[in-house]
């Protein structure tokens, strides 16, 4: 795997995450403005479920699915970490941190280390060098 792809994973586990969350607030949503038919009439004991268990049962589901993913970038960003204390320039330590842990902008990483938005680039690139000889050493 390439530096900046391994880097890249906890951003995109994040926005997983993210997306999963906004799926389950708007099931509260749907679940929340399904009204119940309320009758004397016996019901089918055999029939469908109700459309609020259903919404209740997609909502715990995904709720176990973003415990998961919440587990696994706890893990992911643990070892990224690891990774880049490894990474001999406490200068690009800070740019691996900023770039991929705060997902802070290069205008932001550029004005932290006091360098241009270009020189923190170039920078950046030397630091994915860095991280790519600690991953092949693995």
């Amino acid at each position: 795997m390439k530096a900046k792809e391994y880097m890249q994973q906890a951003f995109f586990l994040d926005k997983r995450i993210n997306s999963l969350v906004r799926q389950v607030n708007n099931l509260w949503d749907q679940a929340t403005n399904i009204t119940q038919l309320l009758s004397d009439m016996p019901r089918n004991p055999s029939g469908e479920t109700s459309k609020l268990e259903n919404r209740v049962v997609d909502i715990c589901d995904l709720t176990d699915e973003i415990r998961k993913q919440t587990d696994k970038l706890k893990d992911l960003r643990k070892e990224m970490m690891g990774v880049v204390m490894k990474v001999p320039d406490p200068e690009y330590q800070l740019i691996l941190q900023e770039r991929y842990f705060e997902m802070l902008t290069w205008e932001d990483i550029a004005c932290d280390i006091n360098r241009s938005v270009r020189s923190a680039q170039l920078m950046h690139g030397k630091a994915l060098e860095a991280v790519q000889e600690i991953l092949d050493k693995k």
